[in-house]
Parts: structure tokens; sequence; C-alpha cells
């Protein structure tokens, strides 16, 4: 979803059971510049919320991960200043191992892959710019807490 790598910080909250959680997620990605057309550079981040039901058997964690939010874009390489702010929406899955799996606190390693729609791009007088490509994939490291219950 960027025109280079980028890192971004998330941080979710939810309910868990033996085998099924669902939470809710923010997420913002840093901003990164990279290159576009025409030989200009090109600045995105996204700021979004996510549900994101999860199926969990052992240390194997499947989710579904469906989010909205809004993709922002700009060029400030053009001779006039370019902005867009969209709304950001896209659904994919997620699949990953949290260890250990049922103490306090879990270690997980997660990869989703994600499908955009509508398109996202930045253009100027209607030329593009730069355009996301149809997939977007992440990868996460990041520590579970878990509170409450048996």
């Amino acid at each position: 979803m960027a025109p280079a790598p980028t890192g971004a910080f998330s941080i979710e909250a939810g309910a868990g059971w033996e085998h099924v959680s669902v939470a809710v997620e923010g997420r913002a990605d840093v901003p990164v510049t990279g290159g576009g057309l025409l030989g200009t550079r090109v600045t995105t981040s996204i700021q979004a919320a996510s549900l994101v039901p999860c199926g969990h058997w052992r240390w194997f964690v499947g989710c579904v991960v469906v989010s909205a939010g809004t993709f922002q874009g700009a060029s400030p390489t053009q001779q006039f200043s370019v902005e867009h702010f969209n709304r950001y929406t896209t659904g994919g899955l997620r699949t990953g191992i949290e260890w250990p799996s049922r103490s306090t606190f879990a270690l997980r390693v997660s990869a989703d892959v994600l499908a955009n729609a509508p398109p996202y791009f930045v253009s100027v007088n209607g030329v593009h710019l730069w355009q996301a490509g149809t997939f977007a994939f992440l990868g996460g490291v990041g520590v579970v807490g878990r509170f409450g219950g048996p």
C-alpha cells in the first residue's frame, strides 16, 4: 500500500475463548516516500480500524481482517502541491503463531494478505503519479496479553 516498505504501529483489544477470538485493531502507518511515474516522489500513509475474528489451534492463529480508514497521499515534487485523502477499505487473511499459547503473555508473529478495494492512487490533473497494487502484504511481531478468565 506504499511506494516503499514502511513500518506501522497497531494496538488491539478483544475477547477470546478456547478456540476463537474477536478483536478491534487500530493501525497507523509511518509515512513513507518513494518513486512515482514521470520522476516524481510520492508520500503515502494509512490510518485504519479493523475487525479481526480469529480461530486458534495450539500455537496457530488464522484470522479474517476487514479494515476501514483513510489513505493519504501527496507529491511534494510537483509544481502544484498534490494531496489526496481517500476512504481506505481492505479485507483479507492473517495467519500466525502465538507462543506460548495459554500463558498471560505470548509472542505473536503474523503475516497478512489484503486485497485493496478500490485502487488507491496519487494523481495531478488526472494523471496517476503512483497507484497501489491490488494486494498488500504485512508482517507483524507483537506481544499478546491475556487478562481475566480461568
